[in-house]
């Protein structure tokens, strides 16, 4: 499939420079005569062009998601004749371009307007002694084209390019949802998106549906064509040759954990949905999953099946590919985006305010500072919990945490990987979910105060967050919904910029 690890921003720079055809002096001008010829200016825009697009490759060049084209140089002169001819040079291969960067040290800002007219592209304009950006910007944005930006430091120019690639990350995000009644109104998440339509509008999100039995029937080695759901068609049920690989696979993730508390068998039929996941992401060419929990568990096919989703999203979160509980589709672009942003897997849960702290809650493992272990809260903490970590969350590349392999269930099915947030304590995060008419975003910033359930079952798996405001988290998270993913690290402002491009109301916590 297309993982959207892979999306890199296409980012063509272009250096203005100005030079004067003649000699002479005036209000804009003054100096030596040497310093006026025409040939002083040619030489030194050279230097400026030199000068710039090395500066550009430095700040940008070992960015591995950006993808940095041909600087262009463009000089003009003191005739301020903005010709047709030469914005269609600019404008030579605009297709490929998903954001000029701009470098305007002069007297030349029509061109980079008449640019920006042509090709509808964002326009980012780097740090600049002169007042270029500021000028081309305004009249930019009184022509009705306000995607461009002026930036004080190179910091907010690598933000905006952060921002401008997640929303082509999310253009290019494409969920298979797995449901039961194919509607947004379900047992799952009623917080769901009210119209999926409006999503695919205003964020470029798309949605490929599928239904939970036919998914489930589909998890049971078969003959193509043998499959009674589907009866006659090619199915996308796993060969004798896959089961051996599945086996592999489940045999691997047992030797690497810590510990394995779940009969194989058990493990074996998780990782087989999850196996099946990944072949209908193939199939459907997505690149996202998102499947339903208490809509499918009343069908009693999970009991039947001894299985659930849990590792499946595991998985997928370790491999870069949002993966949502509970049929939640802001959840799934929540996690999307920060992972976009943040470059690093993303966790979600039921996000909870202990309004009980300091009745004792067991099981919390708060520490206070000499380490002792004590069950009541500070203030302004919250919980995310749910039964879906990876041991990936520092970053794809880095090694992996300690897991264990646990059952979900009591009756020793749906197998869990769980990792303890309690080593991480005092790590930041970035927090924020999209509500259901999709034109608001919560977004917050936290620290790991804690973890909770790693020894547990269920969807017990925690992580406590310090947060700045409870009751002002609260009031603005009721405005979005139940689980608000996260990512560790700070990518808060490049969330707020990637709302804004998106024309998302900001609820900041």
């Amino acid at each position: 499939m297309n993982n959207l690890r892979d999306v890199k921003l296409n980012i063509k720079p272009i250096v203005f420079t100005f030079c004067h055809q003649y000699v002479y002096e005036g209000p804009c001008r003054s100096g030596d005569p040497e310093m006026l010829t025409l040939e002083y200016d040619l030489a030194k825009a050279e230097k400026t062009f030199a000068k710039e697009s090395a500066k550009i490759t430095a700040e940008l060049g070992d960015i591995e998601w950006f993808n940095l084209l041909e600087p262009m140089h463009v000089n003009t002169d003191d005739n301020f004749l903005s010709l047709p001819s030469l914005v269609e040079e600019m404008a030579e291969g605009c297709d490929a371009v998903d954001v000029y960067l701009v470098s305007a040290n002069s007297r030349n800002c029509e061109l980079a307007l008449m640019l920006g007219q042509r090709t509808q592209k964002p326009m980012v304009f780097v740090p600049s002694l002169f007042p270029m950006p500021n000028i081309t910007t305004a009249a930019m944005n009184a022509r009705g084209l306000a995607e461009s930006w002026g930036h004080l430091s190179w910091d907010d120019v690598r933000k905006r390019l952060e921002a401008l690639r997640a929303r082509k990350v999310l253009r290019a995000m494409r969920i298979l949802a797995v449901g039961r009644f194919g509607s947004e109104r379900n047992g799952s998440a009623l917080d769901n998106f009210v119209d999926y339509e409006a999503v695919v509008d205003r964020l470029g999100v798309n949605f490929v549906f599928s239904n939970i039995h036919e998914f489930l029937d589909q998890t049971h080695p078969l003959e193509s064509e043998k499959n009674y759901t589907l009866p006659g068609r090619a199915t996308l049920n796993p060969t004798a040759e896959e089961m051996e690989e599945i086996g592999r696979i489940t045999d691997e993730l047992i030797a690497h954990a810590e510990r394995c508390e779940i009969e194989r068998d058990d493990l074996l039929r998780s990782v087989t949905a999850w196996y099946v996941a990944d072949k209908m992401l193939d199939a459907y060419e997505c690149n996202a999953f998102m499947g339903v929990c208490p809509d499918a568990c009343a069908t009693r096919r999970l009991n039947e099946e001894r299985l659930t989703f849990c590792l499946c999203h595991s998985l997928h979160h370790g491999l870069g590919i949002p993966s949502a509980c509970e049929y939640d589709g802001p959840a799934a672009v929540s996690m999307a985006l920060l992972g976009a942003l943040g470059h690093k897997p993303t966790y979600m849960g039921n996000t909870t305010h202990q309004l009980f702290q300091g009745q004792g809650v067991p099981g919390t493992r708060w520490q206070d500072e000499e380490g002792n272990e004590v069950e009541e809260m500070p203030a302004n903490t919250i919980a995310t919990w749910h039964a879906v970590t990876t041991p990936y969350m520092h970053g794809f590349d880095e090694p992996a945490t300690p897991y264990l392999l646990k059952p979900f269930t009591w009756s020793g099915f749906g197998a869990t990987l769980r990792c303890d947030f309690q080593p991480d304590k005092g790590q930041e995060v970035t927090m924020c979910r999209i509500d259901p008419s999709c034109t608001k975003i919560l977004v917050a910033r936290g620290t790991v105060a804690g973890g909770v359930g790693y020894d547990a079952s269920g969807c017990s798996i925690g992580v406590y967050l310090h947060i700045k405001d409870e009751r002002d988290f609260f009031e603005k998270q009721c405005q979005c919904g139940n689980h608000v993913p996260l990512v560790y690290g700070d990518c808060y402002d490049e969330v707020i910029m990637l709302a804004s491009m998106l024309g998302l109301e900001v609820l900041e916590a």
